[in-house]
């Protein structure tokens, strides 16, 4: 068995009730409005009564977990093992899309040709790039405030029949997130004009490959991705616009892989991590997928769940990854459907199956005289020698910093540095920091704390470098007749604007952290 503990896998996270469809597995998701929705699978609609959602949201949720459910006026039936209920939290957290695993077939197209393909969709809103307002037939109206419409992608075929010319436009915005934020327009040109045929929800056609039917037309085969609170799901579908368009079967999704590790949200009594790395095409109609997964049990994770805020805006400040096992499905496209072949890794339905592995927890870093200890999460890159560091948020004369992952525009880091003080009041009462004593001045400072086991104080700086705005969000501590600086800094290169909230609560997480393991 091969173990990857490589690069983190990205999640997704948000409000769900998710179960399996006994047709097709796809997910069912149901998200509040301002009034009742009526559940089905890709699309949801305001139907009546508000307030009586949570209640009927549960009745779903309960129902599925017991192999059926009812909602509104739709009857659907889930196979009973592996149908989860992924909980409630308070906050949308945000998750980095996953790098496109297909090799696709998407269009190079210029301005002129978005714009000629976009009017036949929204008219004289079109632009380039767009829409500036939401077209009929998405899920908000053309009024709505702030609505956007932005293109993802454009696949050219032959997708109505083997000889007719179209278009299939993917777009994101303008549809609810129990939709899939986007969907794709289908185009065909008739008469030599482009020719407004259908909308598919959900269906966002960014990352698709072409493939051709028994009857010549062509269908595409993409990837899609959705962020939930505490859970992430990477799948497959097969799209065929020549098939009438069913809202209550969805997505034909033929590979689901979730992941639940970066949100810290259990599943069905289980941890788990997945995402889809690649996928290539044969021309005998063999579809190979590439995917990473892992998974541990709630035995497991609850010695470890101290590390975890599921629920809070990062709810993984610590880097908690799991190991995982590389996987390889296999699945064969005859001219109509997708099939997955004999001996495919464990499956249910169109799901995969993590196998059990472990958890990778974060390293920690003990200064080299074993005087204080600190976590360092896996995305982090140590400095152990700052006197050669370049970077703007770890001074040279520091001990050591921990680089938060990002660009050159934003840089951040925690940084620790041993301060020349004989008193605790001049330790805890700066009148400048090192390095910095020119450009800095002191924000209100002084709440008192006692972070490491010290007495320390809390403040917060701000200065401007050569190129940088920097930030400090600085712990002063006495300990065993030492002064010490544990500090949040975050850089920005001037003119950038950024929001460094989540950034800072990083940060500030892992000072908080910070430990004393012996007397000097």
């Amino acid at each position: 068995m091969e173990v990857d503990s490589g690069e983190p896998t990205l999640r997704l996270v948000g409000k769900i009730v998710m179960a399996k469809s006994a047709r097709h597995g796809s997910p069912v998701r149901a998200e509040p409005l301002s009034n009742e929705c009526s559940i089905t699978p890709g699309r949801v609609r305001q139907i009546s009564d508000p307030g009586v959602y949570s209640h009927r949201a549960a009745t779903l949720a309960y129902m599925a977990a017991h192999g059926h459910a009812r909602f509104g006026p739709l009857m659907l039936r889930w196979t009973a093992s592996w149908s989860f209920i992924i909980p409630f939290v308070t906050h949308l957290l945000l998750a980095q899309s996953p790098s496109a695993p297909i090799s696709s077939d998407t269009a190079h197209t210029k301005p002129a040709e978005r714009l000629a393909l976009l009017r036949p969709v929204c008219g004289t809103y079109a632009n380039e790039n767009g829409c500036s307002t939401c077209p009929p037939g998405t899920d908000y109206p053309t009024n709505y405030p702030n609505g956007r419409f932005d293109v993802t992608g454009v696949v050219y075929g032959h997708f109505l029949s083997s000889r007719s010319d179209d278009a299939a436009i993917g777009f994101s915005g303008c549809e609810s997130h129990a939709s899939g934020s986007g969907g794709t327009f289908l185009l065909s040109r008739q008469n030599g004009a482009w020719k407004l045929v259908s909308m598919r929800p959900a269906a966002i056609v960014e990352d698709c490959k072409k493939l051709g039917a028994r009857d010549g037309h062509d269908v595409l085969i993409c990837f899609g991705h959705d962020s939930h609170q505490g859970t992430a799901s990477n799948f497959l579908y097969l799209l065929d616009f020549e098939s009438p368009w069913n809202p209550q079967e969805g997505l034909d999704i033929f590979l689901l892989v979730l992941d639940s590790a970066d949100g810290c949200a259990l599943m069905a009594e289980t941890l788990v991590s997945g995402i889809i790395d690649r996928v290539s095409f044969a021309e005998t109609g063999r579809i190979a997928v590439e995917a990473r997964l892992g998974s541990i049990t709630a035995i497991e994770f609850n010695a470890i769940a101290d590390d975890c805020h599921a629920g809070d805006p990062t709810p993984n400040p610590l880097g908690l990854r799991l190991a995982t096992v590389r996987k390889t499905y296999t699945f064969s496209f005859n001219g109509k459907s997708v099939i997955p072949t004999p001996g495919n890794p464990p499956m249910d339905g169109n799901l995969a199956i993590p196998p059990e592995t472990r958890a990778l927890l974060p390293s920690a870093y003990m200064a080299p005289d074993g005087s204080f200890t600190i976590p360092v999460p896996y995305t982090f890159r140590t400095i152990r020698n700052p006197r050669g560091s370049s970077s703007p948020v770890c001074d040279v004369s520091a001990l050591v910093c921990f680089l938060y992952p990002g660009g050159a525009k934003t840089q951040a880091a925690v940084e620790i540095s041993k301060i020349e003080a004989t008193t605790e009041i001049s330790c805890l009462n700066p009148e400048h920091l090192p390095g910095r004593a020119s450009h800095f001045v002191p924000g209100s400072y002084g709440y008192s704390s006692a972070l490491g086991g010290g007495p320390a104080k809390y403040g917060f700086w701000s200065g401007i470098t050569a190129q940088y705005q920097l930030d400090q969000s600085v712990n002063r501590v006495w300990h065993g007749g030492a002064c010490y600086q544990v500090a949040a800094n975050i850089a920005h290169a001037r003119n950038t604007e950024t929001n460094d909230d989540q950034i800072g609560q990083t940060l500030m997480r892992v000072v908080n952290e910070f430990r004393f393991r012996k007397p000097h």
